[in-house]
């Protein structure tokens, strides 16, 4: 999904102005970053990353003698609203947060064992998951354990 939201924000550091793809993902990863909460005050749907990035420029050069620093800046958020408006960008309404999948990084040793348990199972999955059985202490035996058991029952 690209970026296609401009939003408006306050928070104890001042009135934040950016673009992202989903606002209410952008509060939380802000409160990370910055350690403050941030409040959504509006969002406008800008529709593609052309009109978005545009737009923002807009926006912060509309603002900047109230910069503090970055994309903050020193007035009020229904005034960064009403500058927005000014310049044809219209408040929709906050969308919806998205899901997403989560992505895995793993270190080089991560993935040496992650290798190793391919190479014994035949794949990722199968070595996965015969490592989670094992730790569940519910190992399930291999197809080639399985062909041994009945061939010695055999004789």
């Amino acid at each position: 999904m690209r970026t296609r939201y401009l939003y408006v924000m306050s928070s104890e550091l001042g009135t934040k102005v950016g673009k992202c793809t989903c606002p209410i993902g952008r509060t939380r990863q802000l409160k990370y970053d910055t350690g403050s909460e941030h409040q959504i005050e509006a969002v406008f749907d800008l529709k593609n990353i052309a009109a978005v990035h545009f737009g923002e420029r807009d926006l912060l050069n509309s603002l900047a003698e109230y910069n503090i620093q970055g994309e903050y800046f020193s007035i009020s958020p229904d005034e960064s609203i009403e500058a927005a408006n000014e310049l044809g960008f219209e408040v929709c309404p906050v969308p919806p947060e998205r899901q997403r999948q989560r992505a895995f990084r793993f270190t080089d040793d991560e993935l040496k064992l992650l290798d190793a348990l391919k190479d014994k199972y035949g794949s990722y999955k199968a070595g996965v998951m015969a490592a989670a059985r094992t730790h569940l202490k519910r190992a399930e035996p291999s197809k080639e354990e399985i062909i041994e058991l009945v061939k010695n029952r055999l004789k």
